[in-house]
């Protein structure tokens, strides 16, 4: 019924795991002895894949969304230490039932696993550093100051053309913001697909992008290294931004550092060696309580909030392609605030999805294994028109308060023929990223599109620039790009 969005060589799943009133996403895959993974920041455990597709076949890899990214929910301090990170790897492992495991951490995962070590030397059987910075004094005070520079949404679609340049910037010199030839990296750019990937981090992570990078670029890894009192790898590739740190490090008797090639199959080979001869416990898997669930149909799995209550349930539909992790609902009943099939982060369909049933059967079945009986449903925006054809497939449905909803799916309008909503494409000079932008502001505004240029314009358009509901979306497209394929079978089911 619904595919896993990012498959892998050994089948992963994603769990929702309740650590201290937040939740962790974690990919698991394999068996066997218990690996866990932390990532660079901003991305996510999606960068992370080739090491489950290395790895899985003889343990099991748990890859996390370290808080506030990926799908991780973001730290209660405005201002997090590296302490609070350690407390949520220690909440994460003791969910899991792990008490010792063998760790591995890139860049600032590699910070973050350090102080994890650190702390609790007698729950880390062995550790990988794969890209560990080790700035000197001065590197830090011009890391915090100029490398961690704020990030907003502006309105006028600004903060795109800064975030680009960035990350293009990012692989042509380190630090990004020192443009000089002694600061050029030798490396070639990426695919344009790793630098989507990057900015995919930046918009999922926002204005809270800098939190990881702060408590990495705080440690002092020369000092950190030598206090390590566990079996420790230390290693990069020639492509890392910072491979030239390793030579900033000493080996003790229980770091050892070691340059590798370019090798993808040398670099897997030598974390695989490193780990082999350490004895670690297997996780317990399993799903924990939470707000938000994942609820698994076939490969892949449809993600809602859950919420108790009093009374007829209510279902929420977002405003597509805004997910539900920004849909807030202040009811009092029992409210399922739920992402379509390939919406926030929903997995796609397997197939078809040409068909509206294609799309409503997913939740239409979430909601029967959850035994509801009878609900309302709810939603604005392209969430409206979904929230009406979800009612018109299932007799337990009522359709009540519907805001801002297309008029073209409210009356007798035929709905327009241009695509509304362009599904993301890795555009190499970023203009992708500006033309969904203004694409989703001026249907905020709007109903129709023709050669570009909205029409028809909404009555019942919202009175105020609202930014943040407009980053949101804008966000919500391109961490899923199927709500796009969503939106328009939501206008082919009213044409007339």
């Amino acid at each position: 019924m619904l595919n896993n969005r990012y498959p892998t060589q050994v089948a992963h799943r994603r769990i929702l795991i309740s650590v201290h009133g937040r939740q962790v996403m974690a990919r698991v895959a394999g068996s066997g002895p218990a690996v866990l993974a932390l990532h660079e920041s901003p991305r996510s455990s999606h960068s992370l894949l080739p090491l489950i597709n290395a790895l899985a076949h003889r343990y099991t890899v748990i890859t996390l969304d370290t808080p506030g990214y990926g799908e991780s929910d973001a730290l209660e301090p405005s201002r997090p230490e590296a302490s609070d990170f350690v407390a949520v790897i220690g909440g994460v492992l003791d969910a899991l039932q792990i008490r010792k495991v063998l760790l591995y951490g890139t860049h600032t995962g590699a910070a973050l696993a350090v102080s994890f070590a650190l702390v609790h030397p007698e729950r880390v059987a062995a550790l990988v550093l794969d890209g560990f910075a080790a700035f000197d004094a001065e590197e830090q005070r011009d890391f915090n100051d100029r490398y961690l520079c704020p990030f907003e949404p502006s309105w006028d679609g600004s903060h795109l053309a800064e975030l680009w340049s960035r990350v293009r910037d990012l692989y042509m010199w380190f630090p990004y913001h020192h443009r000089d030839a002694a600061h050029r990296l030798r490396t070639e750019l990426p695919s344009v697909a790793a630098l989507y990937g990057t900015v995919r981090g930046f918009l999922a992570s926002g204005a809270g992008y800098w939190r990881g990078y702060r408590c990495a670029g705080a440690i002092d890894a020369p000092a950190a290294a030598q206090a390590l009192r566990v079996p420790t790898l230390l290693t990069a590739r020639p492509h890392d931004l910072i491979a030239a740190h390793l030579q900033r490090i000493q080996a003790t008797s229980y770091v050892r550092v070691q340059s590798l090639g370019p090798s993808l199959e040398e670099w897997a080979g030598a974390i695989d060696a490193h780990f082999s001869s350490r004895e670690s416990d297997v996780a317990a898997v399993s799903t924990s309580s939470g707000e938000r669930l994942l609820t698994y149909l076939g490969e892949g799995a449809l993600h809602y909030r859950r919420t108790d209550g009093v009374g007829r349930p209510l279902v929420v539909i977002p405003d597509l392609p805004t997910g539900a992790i920004d849909e807030r609902s202040t009811s009092e009943r029992p409210c399922w605030v739920i992402d379509p099939p390939g919406c926030g982060y929903s997995d796609p369909l397997a197939s078809g999805g040409e068909a509206m049933g294609d799309w409503l059967v997913p939740v239409v079945r979430l909601l029967t294994e959850q035994g509801v009986d009878a609900y309302d449903v709810t939603g604005s925006g392209f969430g409206a028109v979904f929230a009406r054809r979800l009612a018109g497939a299932d007799s337990r449905a009522c359709v009540v308060s519907l805001q801002a909803e297309p008029v073209w799916s409210a009356t007798a309008v035929s709905a327009p023929r241009e695509r509304l909503v362009p599904k993301p494409w890795a555009d190499p000079d970023g203009g992708a990223l500006f033309s969904t932008w203004y694409r989703l502001r001026d249907l905020r505004y709007y109903d129709e599109i023709e050669q570009g240029i909205p029409r028809l314009r909404r009555e019942n358009a919202v009175s105020e620039f609202n930014t943040q509901r407009l980053y949101d979306a804008h966000k919500g497209l391109w961490l899923a790009p199927e709500s796009s394929d969503l939106i328009a079978a939501l206008q082919a089911s009213c044409s007339k």
